[in-house]
């Protein structure tokens, strides 16, 4: 376990009773799908309006959030607790949700991906990114993943 995870693959610890390559595959589905989303706000709106991708029961694939008539009249923290209302009215019928905005961290700014999956795993990458000048292009730095949280299936256990 000592070698750095691919660019293109999220890993994290898994309880063992889960399905760890359904997870995993889940998971990098989901970060694959928000992050060109999240650093095209970036370099178009100089910050990222937080949204979420999901994948349902069956397997599918889509965006949550990004139609929420509220999202630009609200500061990104509620915002970001509309998206996760959306989502908890849907957790019946997902999988797995990944939320995505941009925070302020230690050492600088990071798009931060949330990632949970309902057989009790989360995970929280976070892609730390600069501006060299303030109308200048964005930097990216590599993909950090960090142990996360449930927040969505918390106290429900894996199904």
């Amino acid at each position: 376990m000592g070698t750095r995870p691919r660019r293109d693959r999220l890993t994290r610890p898994v309880p063992a009773e889960a399905d760890a390559d359904a997870a995993e595959r889940d998971f990098t589905a989901m970060w694959r799908a928000a992050l060109p989303i999240a650093r095209d706000m970036l370099e178009h709106q100089r910050r990222v309006i937080p949204f979420a991708v999901v994948i349902t029961t069956d397997g599918g694939v889509s965006l949550v959030g990004l139609d929420l008539p509220e999202r630009r009249r609200q500061p990104p923290r509620h915002m970001l607790a509309s998206v996760q209302r959306a989502l908890a009215a849907k957790a019946d019928d997902l999988r797995a949700v990944a939320t995505i905005t941009d925070f302020d961290i230690e050492g600088g700014d990071a798009i931060v991906i949330e990632l949970e999956h309902r057989d009790g795993t989360a995970l929280t990458a976070r892609v730390p990114f600069a501006r060299r000048r303030p109308a200048g292009p964005i930097v990216f730095g590599e993909l950090e993943p960090h142990p996360g949280s449930p927040r969505l299936w918390t106290g429900r256990g894996p199904r």
